[in-house]
């Protein structure tokens, strides 16, 4: 289909922070929609998915390329794990 979203690069948040020249990714909510977003150095960098648990460990960002504009953003969400045989 040609409206569909491309997956881009995929990054760890430590890999994300060094990117955006950052030391600490925060997780913002709205107070007026409740939804949450992604800020560095002061300025807004991406969505969170609306699945997302703070609570669990295994976190990534992904790079959303949206169709229309070619234009890239960022979704911070929990990655999969059920197939990962081993952390090194």
């Amino acid at each position: 289909m040609a409206n569909e979203i491309t997956f881009g690069e995929s990054l760890s948040i430590e890999d994300f922070k060094a990117k955006h020249n950052g030391t600490t990714l925060k997780v913002i909510r709205n107070p007026k929609t409740e939804k949450l977003f992604m800020s560095i150095n002061g300025k807004t960098v991406g969505a969170v998915s609306k699945n997302y648990n703070k609570e669990d460990e295994n976190k990534e960002i992904v790079e959303l390329i949206l169709p229309e504009t070619g234009e890239s953003i960022y979704c911070l969400h929990n990655g999969n794990s059920d197939n990962i045989e081993e952390m090194l």
